[in-house]
């Protein structure tokens, strides 16, 4: 029993040392010189690049009566996955594809990270508050349900953990992915 006390004082003295990201929006986190990067998405106004603007999903559904053709990407900041290509990828893509990009972070942890890439577009997080929750989980599952309101079946999209590519063509959803090699530019782009 004398052994217990020990061990529990050293993990509270560690858990205090840990961060954890993910789990809200990590907005509290954010490092105070970051601030200035951030904006809220107003619509017809400007957007500038290396800018990180709060959007919701509908916001970005009504860009579709303006482009024939968006992408949406929504991924962690500093994500390590094999599919997390660097975000000039993405643009490349959906240049050469004839795509609007909407390149958007489902939070605030580790942004710097995010706004190192230097990709001349503007950058988007998922706006937390327009959800009414600080919980990711639960607000980036409604951010992806305003997105996918109009398509047939939108929670089976929104449960698979592993889309996070969203192509539209005339405000219809056209192929979603988690792999940007996955997606088919012939198919989607036969419009061109």
């Amino acid at each position: 029993m004398t052994k217990i006390f020990p061990l529990l004082g050293l993990l509270i003295l560690c858990s205090s040392c840990i961060t954890i990201y993910g789990v809200t929006s990590d907005y509290k986190k954010l490092d105070p010189a970051l601030h200035a990067y951030l904006a809220t998405y107003e619509e017809g106004k400007d957007t500038l690049y290396n800018r990180v603007y709060s959007i919701t999903g509908e916001q970005i559904r009504k860009q579709m009566e303006q482009h024939d053709k968006i992408l949406v990407y929504t991924f962690a900041n500093g994500c390590s996955s094999s599919t997390c290509y660097p975000l000039a990828t993405f643009k490349r893509w959906a240049d050469e594809n004839g795509y609007k990009l909407y390149l958007v972070t489902t939070g605030y942890g580790n942004l710097s990270s995010t706004l190192s890439q230097e990709i001349d577009l503007p950058l988007y997080v998922i706006n937390y508050k327009a959800y009414n929750t600080n919980m990711q989980g639960k607000y980036s599952n409604r951010f992806l349900m305003d997105l996918l309101q109009n398509e047939a079946n939108p929670k089976a999209i929104v449960k698979d953990p592993y889309v996070n590519l969203y192509a539209f063509e005339k405000g219809k959803l056209t192929q979603v992915s988690g792999d940007l090699l996955n997606l088919e530019s012939q198919f989607i782009s036969s419009n061109k």
